[in-house]
C-alpha cells in the first residue's frame, strides 16, 4: 500500500493518532540514549503542535535546541544537519524494531527540516526516504516532493493562544487521566540529576499536571481560583450576569473536565524514564488531596499556583512569588519581595530579539509532615516549565547546585527556591540559566 496524505491536519492542530505517534517515539527505549535526538523530537512537536512548521529552519533549531547564537554561521557549525542525520537513522531503527507496528510513522526528508507522518502499509513495513549514506546529503537540492503532503503551518496569534489550547486539550484528556506507571517496575536506571538523586527507588511520587482548563477559565473570565474554591468546584458553580448562551458554554467546557496540556506531558514521560524504578504515577489537580503530602508522599506539581492550586499551600513561603498580570489574567510575571543587590524587583516575560524570555521558579522543601518532598515548578509559560524539568534531570545543574549550597548530597540540601531564566525560540524551550536563589524558611 502506498503512502497516503492524512487529510485532518490543520494549523497547529494534530489529529491524535499523530501526536500518539509523537508520544510514542518520545518515550521509547530507542530514544531513552539519545537526549540530544529526543530534545530534537520535542522540538519538532511543539513546532507542528503550535503552527510553526514554516519557521524551522537549520538556524532556529540551532538556536532553540543547541543554544546557538542569533545569526551564527550554519555553514561552519554543522551541529544541526548532523545531529538531522542521525535523527533520520534512529527513526529507521524505531520503526524496525520497537516501532514495528505503528500503524503510522514520522518521516524527514532529506534536504529538510519539517517531517510529515505516512500511513504504514499492512506488513508494518514504513514507506520512508532512503538512509543517509553521504555526510552532506543536506545540503542536496531538494527532492521531488513526496506523495504526501507536508504539514503546511503558520503563526498564531498570542491573543487567541487559549483557543488553541481549548482545541488540543480535549484530545489529550483520555492520555492524561489514565497516564500511570504501575508499582511494578523494572531494575532502576542510573540516578540523573536533582530528580534522580533526590528519589530513591520504590519512593511513591505523584506528578501533578497542569488543569488547561483553569487556564483557560482564567483567559476567559479573567478570575483566579483559590485552592478552597478549586476543591469544592465553587467557581464551576458561579451564576454569569449574562444571557449569552456562548458565555455560558464557555464557562462548563472550562470548568467540566480534567484536561492537561502538551508540555505536562513531555514532562510526563522525561520524568519516567528518569526515575526508573521508584513508583509514579501521573495526576490531575483534580484528583489530588491532602493525603498526597502526607505519609512519606512525593509530590512535583507543574504550572504554578493559579494553574496548579495545590502550589497555594505553600506559596506564602516563597520570595519569588507567582502574580497574575492585570492585562493577561491568564499569565503571570515573577514577584520578588526582598531583592538583593543586582537582582529585579519583577521579572516579567518579554522578547529579546527573536528569543522568547520566560521564569520559573523551582522550589525543592519538605512536604507537610516532613516525611517526604514537594518540587514545585512555577513558570510563566509552557516552554520555560520545560526548561526546569530539563534543569532537574541534568548532572551538570545537580552539581552546580551542591556547590552553591557545600554540600555533597541532594539530600543534604536545605528548602531552597530557584529563579531560572529560560530563553527560546518558537514556543520552543531553549537555554536557562539560574538567576537567584534562596533558603525556603
Amino acid at each position: 500500500m502506498a503512502a497516503t496524505t492524512n487529510p485532518s491536519v490543520t494549523l497547529g492542530k494534530l489529529p491524535p493518532e499523530q501526536r500518539d505517534a509523537m508520544l510514542r517515539l518520545l518515550e521509547s527505549s530507542t530514544f531513552a540514549s539519545a537526549p540530544r535526538l529526543r530534545s530534537m523530537l520535542a522540538h519538532l512537536m511543539h513546532a507542528m503542535e503550535e503552527g510553526f512548521s514554516d519557521d524551522v529552519t537549520e538556524q532556529s533549531i540551532g538556536q532553540a535546541v543547541f543554544g546557538r547564537p542569533a545569526g551564527y554561521n550554519a555553514s561552519e557549525d554543522n551541529i544541526v544537519r548532523v545531529t538531522i542525520r542521525h535523527l533520520r537513522n534512529r527513526l529507521d531503527d524505531y520503526y524496525s524494531a520497537e516501532g514495528a507496528a505503528d500503524p503510522i510513522s514520522l518521516v524527514i526528508p532529506k534536504g529538510k527540516y519539517i517531517p510529515f507522518f505516512v500511513v504504514r502499509d499492512l506488513s508494518g513495513a514504513p514507506t520512508s526516504l532512503p538512509k543517509d549514506g553521504d555526510p552532506t546529503s543536506d545540503d542536496l537540492p531538494e527532492p521531488t516532493p513526496p506523495l504526501i503532503t507536508p504539514l503546511e503551518t503558520a503563526s498564531i496569534k498570542q491573543s487567541f493562544r487559549w483557543v488553541w489550547l481549548a482545541a488540543i486539550v480535549i484530545i489529550l484528556a483520555s492520555f492524561a487521566a489514565g497516564y500511570a506507571i504501575r508499582s511494578a517496575t523494572p531494575s532502576p536506571a542510573p540516578a540523573s540529576g536533582v530528580l534522580g538523586k533526590l528519589f530513591l527507588p520504590g519512593d511513591n511520587i505523584a506528578l501533578v499536571a497542569v488543569d488547561a482548563n483553569l487556564q483557560a477559565y482564567r483567559q476567559i473570565f479573567g478570575r483566579q481560583v483559590s485552592l478552597d474554591d478549586y476543591i469544592h468546584r465553587t467557581y464551576a458553580k458561579e451564576n454569569l450576569e449574562s444571557q449569552d448562551p456562548r458565555l455560558e458554554n464557555a464557562r462548563r467546557f472550562a470548568t467540566g473536565a480534567n484536561e492537561t496540556n502538551v508540555s505536562s506531558v513531555i514532562i510526563g514521560a522525561a520524568f519516567r524514564q528518569a526515575l526508573d524504578g521508584r513508583r509514579l504515577v501521573i495526576k490531575h489537580p483534580h484528583d489530588v488531596s491532602v493525603r498526597d503530602f502526607q505519609n512519606q508522599g512525593n509530590v512535583i506539581l507543574l504550572g504554578g499556583p493559579w494553574s496548579d492550586p495545590w502550589g497555594q499551600l505553600f506559596e506564602t513561603r516563597f520570595n519569588f512569588r507567582l502574580v497574575p498580570e492585570a492585562d493577561n489574567p491568564s499569565s503571570s510575571d515573577v514577584h520578588n519581595l526582598q531583592p538583593a543587590a543586582g537582582e529585579n524587583a519583577d521579572y516579567r516575560p518579554h522578547m529579546d530579539g527573536n528569543l522568547t524570555v520566560n521564569y520559573v521558579r523551582v522550589a525543592i522543601i519538605r512536604n507537610l509532615d516532613n516525611t517526604g518532598h514537594v518540587i514545585l515548578l512555577s513558570a510563566t509559560s509552557a516552554e520555560s516549565l520545560e526548561a526546569a524539568s530539563e534543569y532537574l534531570l541534568s548532572e551538570e545543574s545537580s552539581n552546580e547546585l551542591l556547590s552553591r549550597f557545600h554540600v555533597t548530597s541532594v539530600n543534604a540540601l536545605p528548602p531552597v527556591e530557584l529563579l531560572l531564566e529560560a530563553k527560546g525560540l518558537n514556543a520552543a524551550p531553549g537555554n536557562h540559566r539560574i538567576l537567584a536563589v534562596r533558603n525556603v524558611p
